[in-house]
């Protein structure tokens, strides 16, 4: 692999417009607010980004390998972030939405 990681990131996109145009025809997707779609994004990008360019930093295979797959679920399925958002707000972690939102809670 180059130090790019060019090929792996075609290889991400691809799996990305495949479960894209799959949730996208079926309607599969919940509205996401302001935070979630923060949410997802840090975590897309930080999960790829070290497991992509920075590996020595996570030490063992397998622990590069969930990171990636990670941060590969938030890219493909923004429900997971959806989800997250609703535990964290369940928890106290972050404010409830606003009024405004069309995200729904627990």
């Amino acid at each position: 692999m180059t130090t790019s990681g060019a090929p792996l990131w075609v290889a991400i996109a691809n799996i990305w417009f495949v479960a894209w145009a799959v949730r996208r025809k079926g309607e599969l997707d919940y509205e996401l607010d302001d935070v979630a779609k923060t949410i997802r994004w840090v975590v897309v990008l930080f999960c790829l980004g070290v497991s992509i360019f920075r590996p020595q930093v996570l030490g063992s295979p397998a622990l590069r390998i969930s990171v990636g797959f990670t941060g590969i679920a938030f890219l493909v399925w923004p429900n997971l972030a959806y989800y997250c958002t609703n535990l964290l707000r369940f928890l106290r972690l972050l404010p409830k939405p606003n009024p405004k939102s069309t995200v729904q809670g627990f």
